[in-house]
């Protein structure tokens, strides 16, 4: 028999092939764990700024209701002017929380009243989360009401 043709054994273009096939699977399983990282740090990002909207929300629905004021005087209107909002919190944290609170905000499909006596007012409440990451602004938005019981 001739030696040249009882060769065993991968030649050289099976081995390339291979190494480039495990090269292209390495990336891609890096391209997924990179993309994992970020959804996790996002996840991360949306969790803390919920937990600043709901500490907020708590201590605005403890507050009596008269106490909860529109301080800018614009209504309903006014609830998505957060930059000008009628509260602001912490101001040098990485997330800030504003708020703002209508009064005389409706909710006649919900309560056919008869009168304007009877007619329910609550107050609704924006809480909005904002954050800053690489120069892009994330905004977060949480919306309240807040019933007076008489």
């Amino acid at each position: 028999m001739n030696k040249l043709t009882e060769n065993s054994g991968f030649t050289l273009i099976e081995s390339l092939v291979a190494i480039a096939i495990l090269t292209i699977a390495v990336f891609t399983l890096y391209s997924m764990q990179t993309t994992a990282i970020r959804g996790n740090a996002t996840a991360n990002s949306l969790t803390t700024a919920s937990n600043w909207a709901r500490d907020r929300a708590e201590k605005l629905m403890a507050e009596k209701y008269t106490d909860l004021e529109d301080v800018n005087d614009n209504g309903c209107a006014g609830l998505d002017d957060w930059p000008n909002s009628d509260y602001k919190d912490n101001d040098d944290a990485i997330y800030k929380v504003y708020w703002n609170v209508a009064n005389d905000c409706t909710l006649t499909d919900i309560y056919d009243a008869a009168t304007a006596e009877q007619e329910q007012k609550p107050k609704h409440l924006r809480i909005i989360i904002t954050r800053e990451n690489l120069g892009i602004q994330k905004t977060l938005v949480f919306n309240y009401i807040k019933q007076n019981t008489i």
